[in-house]
């Protein structure tokens, strides 16, 4: 009994730290510029255009001179672009990066997948063949926008970064079939019942409660605790908030070194 304050700590802090863990359902691959799961489907053909040229052309870039530097990427068809021949050509791509007058390969159309993006985003990874360079593309559902899109510097790992917001990143119905509504081609539906993020917040919730209603009945009329006695596992809550402190600085400082020590390609 007098160990229930102390695992009942530990259960919830196991409870809070699964409730900041991404938990989305797997998106299947259905096309180049599709795929679907339970939520329903999310397809990017409306984005598509059929000029032979990708549809965003000249990604800007946070901090980067457009002169210089930029992406351009077709979410469903591969295009060409650069000298015909030339070493430094984009080819049947997905993406391509402008960087110093030469055009560099980093996506193919076929190698695409769909992941994780974390927030219930979807991530599209496209990698290449002949060399270590890979995008992501992470969707991001926004029904107000057609296309909002943004592109960040290059990854020490030679991994590129776009982020597109736009009503068609957003997931339609309950999977592949009829659009509900012709005249609007993406209309979100909403999904009934709790998602499993959800129902762990609320369990969280409901076993912080039982921890700290029971830890205090314990320690006050077991223990004859009295003031600030009282709070269950005081001494973890106390040096709780400097070990949480000394992980960001850590990784902080991980991420700095790591970034410090880049050379560009």
């Amino acid at each position: 009994m007098k160990n229930l304050p102390i695992c009942l700590g530990n259960l919830s802090l196991m409870i809070l730290l699964l409730t900041n863990v991404s938990l989305t359902i797997p998106c299947t691959k259905t096309g180049p510029c599709s795929c679907t799961n339970s939520q329903g489907t999310l397809d990017l053909s409306p984005l598509l255009n059929n000029y032979g040229i990708p549809r965003f052309d000249f990604i800007a870039i946070d901090g980067k001179d457009l002169n210089e530097v930029y992406y351009m990427w077709h979410p469903c068809n591969s295009f060409d672009v650069g000298p015909i021949g030339a070493p430094d050509a984009c080819v049947n791509v997905a993406v391509c990066q402008f960087h110093s007058n030469g055009y560099y390969d980093i996506g193919l159309q076929s190698n695409v997948e769909f992941t994780d993006g974390g927030s219930n985003d979807v991530m599209m990874l496209y990698t290449t063949t002949s060399t270590a360079r890979q995008t992501y593309v992470k969707l991001i559902c926004d029904p107000n926008k057609e296309a909002d899109i943004n592109g960040l510097p290059e990854y020490p790992d030679l991994s590129y970064h776009i982020e597109l917001r736009s009503r068609y990143a957003c997931f339609l119905g309950s999977g592949p079939g009829p659009n509900p509504d012709p005249g609007n081609p993406h209309v979100e539906i909403e999904v009934d019942g709790l998602s499993i993020g959800s129902i762990i917040t609320i369990l969280f919730f409901v076993l912080l409660f039982v921890y700290t209603t029971s830890g205090i009945l314990f320690l006050k009329f077991y223990k004859k605790a009295e003031g600030k006695e009282i709070i269950p596992n005081k001494a973890f809550w106390v040096v709780l908030p400097g070990f949480i402190k000394d992980g960001f600085i850590f990784t902080y400082q991980g991420i700095k070194h790591k970034c410090g020590g880049y050379e560009k390609v």
